[in-house]
């Protein structure tokens, strides 16, 4: 997850609790996504596509789904899952 600066304007990463203590280094420094894997366009759009509207990032991709700027997400390559990094784009780390 991941929160803007009120003051700064940057990004700041936030561990996601559902994360283990490994999974959430991996998260927030986990490379974006290739634009070529399937389905991390249509998140990176819908995580723009939040803030854009809403004047703040979504905390997670569930919350796009829930709130309907998603209405399906594709899954991830085998043995991964989705997740949003430090800056503020769709990346995988392995489950």
């Amino acid at each position: 997850m991941y929160k803007r600066n009120q003051d700064s304007g940057e990004v700041n990463f936030i561990p996601n609790p559902r994360l283990t203590v490994n999974q959430q280094k991996e998260a927030g420094n986990a490379s974006s996504a290739s634009p070529g894997t399937p389905g991390a366009i249509a998140i990176n759009d819908a995580l723009m596509d939040y803030e854009g509207l809403n004047g703040q990032p979504a905390t997670s991709i569930q919350q796009l789904l829930d709130e309907e700027y998603l209405s399906e997400i594709q899954d991830p390559p085998d043995g991964m899952q989705w997740v949003i990094n430090n800056r503020g784009n769709v990346a995988y780390i392995p489950l």
